[in-house]
């Protein structure tokens, strides 16, 4: 089960990374055909620039190789290669910005087309979104790295990436520019910042053993209040946010009394959230008890029989061993249980 689960978490990161793959290439197109909705996601205030949607192209095409596609010799390979590619770009971007050194690249694409924006560096994509792609690139990259110091380094690039991009999200839907934007430069696009956020749950989805998602695939008790529990309270919190800004937009409330509605719906829902959740776990744990008291009756009820009752488990291995084996073969249960070899059931006159 735990297996079929792992299967289909990775799917899903593949699917997530053709649809990154396929939105970027469409803003690519909008740049073509100078399409303003396809550039900004409608009516949005920032253009996503050529060279984020490349990059964001780079980093869905790495997880379609390796996790969408049918498994293929070459596939993690070319995967690899479009994560570097990506990855070099923001980086260099990066350098343009630290070092004042421009490096060109960033007019390679719809110079023409993006020199209209009237901002300094135009094809340049935003700071912000620089970090967030060098930090996408470097954790796709580390992801199979079988070491402890990598699995921990691409999961911190993982969670700063994905926390930059929300506050960008955030700053979008609360109108406060300032988490989205750098002063004198452009601004992240609220759909790159999208994009972004689907491509850090795809990546960390894409390797469902690595410490940053097993938890939340544990089939016991803490794995399934993580998956109960923590996408619904982000929904909750983001809506619940908004609401309180948009009624004191309105003049429905004073700030005092906002706060103070907010605090308070927080307790009730989350209150009512983990009510849920503990109920729902009390209820698997009374079912798992009483699967493993009638068990211990079933154990009991075969230790009593004078007959011979040995059961093996999937793999061959004694698992079930009553005091009627232990008179035949001379075994205590305690010697029997866990041991396959076919010597443990070879009684004496048999070997005579």
């Amino acid at each position: 089960m735990r297996r079929n689960l792992e299967d289909r978490v990775r799917t899903i990161a593949g699917i997530a990374g053709l649809l990154a793959l396929l939105a970027a290439l469409a803003v690519l197109l909008g740049w073509e055909l100078d399409i303003g909705w396809l550039k900004s996601a409608g009516a949005g205030p920032a253009d996503m620039k050529p060279l984020t949607a490349t990059c964001l192209a780079c980093f869905g095409a790495a997880l379609v190789f390796t996790d969408g596609l049918p498994r293929f010799p070459a596939g993690n390979r070319v995967g690899l290669g479009f994560a570097v590619v990506g990855t070099t770009i923001a980086v260099a971007t990066l350098i343009e910005y630290g070092s004042g050194v421009e490096l060109g690249f960033d007019r390679a694409l719809f110079a023409e087309a993006v020199a209209r924006s009237g901002l300094p560096y135009p094809g340049r994509m935003a700071p912000m979104s620089a970090v967030a792609l060098t930090l996408l690139g470097s954790a796709i990259l580390l992801r199979d790295r079988r070491s402890s110091t990598a699995d921990t380094a691409g999961s911190l690039c993982l969670v700063i990436a994905g926390m930059i991009c929300l506050l960008g999200l955030l700053g979008y839907l609360y109108g406060a520019s300032s988490l989205y934007q750098v002063p004198a430069y452009s601004s992240m696009a609220r759909h790159t910042a999208l994009l972004v956020i689907v491509l850090v749950i795809a990546t960390a989805l894409s390797r469902p053993r690595r410490s940053l998602v097993e938890p939340f695939l544990a089939p016991g008790s803490g794995g399934v209040m993580a998956r109960y529990v923590l996408p619904p309270s982000v929904a909750l919190l983001i809506g619940l946010g908004w609401l309180r800004l948009f009624g004191e937009s309105i003049g429905m409330y004073d700030t005092a009394f906002g706060l103070a509605v907010l605090v308070g719906a927080f307790v009730l829902i989350f209150g009512t959230l983990l009510w849920f959740v503990a109920r729902s776990l009390n209820r698997q744990d009374d079912r798992t008890r009483a699967a493993e008291d009638l068990r211990m009756r079933l154990l009991e009820s075969l230790d009593q029989a004078s007959e011979a009752v040995i059961v093996l488990d999937a793999e061959g291995r004694i698992n079930t061993w009553n005091a009627g084996a232990s008179r035949l073969y001379g075994y205590t249960a305690a010697e029997a249980i866990g041991r396959y070899n076919i010597d443990l059931l070879t009684t004496p006159d048999m070997v005579d």
